[in-house]
């Protein structure tokens, strides 16, 4: 008989080590690597590159000659752009993001506080706040400027002052300024860019050439003129109830009577084409009834 070797249980052997999968490591390492973004906060959110996806052609010298962005660029920010799902909320994160897209040409709502600071806000309505992820006031009107500097958009976004634009542009000599006040009054309109033209001429004059005011009835001009002569205007239809016909043929009386007196026409963005045409550029806003 062969003799049977029994091992011992002081054996020093150790056993063959099972081999372990790292699979299941790689599956939560991508796991983590594709959620980051959704884990971290908005303002580390607001560091990382933006997904643009379009980038408009960008216009040098947008202010050198009037109009000409209107042929150079693509887009205008509606209140200063989107940020993440959301839109109009005239915030710090949503400038920057469209500028890092590429946007150059911005409109904003411009609004005052109740103790008379010019704020970027579309207004004071109380169906605003919901709009703009705020719970509704129970004071009605305009909130002062310490209130609205404290009162996050949707949890987060920074509510800006129009000084605070005025240094983005300064900053950003590219950029062009679009105005909505939405006042359709003569008297109100010029009471609002009184305003606008202080704080603009404090922070630093040569801004003015670069911002474009939104008129919205055929006296705002003069009203607003008044105050200070802006070499560009956008004639906004929405809140005009004259029809196509009536606006073109005011334009070209005011076109032929500034022509005979040397002055520069009322709104060179409606200008005479080939063939007797008119191009009529306005800001689309929704269809008429």
């Amino acid at each position: 008989m062969f003799p049977i070797s029994i091992p011992s249980s002081r054996s020093t052997r150790t056993a063959p080590r099972r081999r372990t999968s790292k699979l299941p490591q790689l599956i939560l390492s991508l796991m983590v690597f594709l959620s980051t973004p959704f884990l971290m906060s908005p303002a580390e959110r607001q560091s990382m590159p933006p997904d643009c996806a379009a980038r408009p052609t960008t216009a040098p010298g947008l202010a050198s000659t009037p109009y000409d962005w209107v042929r150079q660029t693509i887009l205008i920010s509606h209140a200063l752009g989107g940020i993440e799902q959301f839109a109009g909320t005239n915030s710090r994160e949503a400038l920057f993001h469209a500028y890092a897209c590429g946007n150059r040409v911005f409109e904003t709502d411009v609004s005052v506080t109740s103790d008379g600071h010019l704020v970027l806000r579309h207004d004071w309505e109380a169906g605003t706040y919901p709009v703009l992820g705020q719970s509704p006031q129970i004071k009605s009107g305009a909130m002062t400027l310490a209130k609205f500097e404290a009162f996050p958009i949707h949890g987060h976004y920074s509510p800006m002052t129009f000084q605070q634009l005025l240094g983005f542009m300064a900053d950003h000599p590219n950029v062009l300024l679009v105005t909505d006040t939405k006042e359709a009054d003569a008297a109100n309109a010029a009471a609002i860019y009184r305003k606008i033209v202080k704080e603009t001429e404090d922070a630093n004059p040569a801004l003015l050439k670069r911002i474009v005011p939104q008129l919205y009835q055929a006296d705002n001009y003069a009203a607003v003129n008044g105050v200070y002569p802006f070499k560009q205007y956008i004639y906004t239809l929405y809140m005009n109830q004259d029809s196509d016909e009536k606006i073109i043929s005011r334009y070209d009386r005011a076109r032929h009577s500034n022509r005979r007196h040397g002055r520069e026409p009322l709104f060179t963005g409606i200008s005479a084409g080939a063939k007797g045409q008119r191009h009529l550029y306005v800001r689309q806003y929704d269809k008429r009834p």
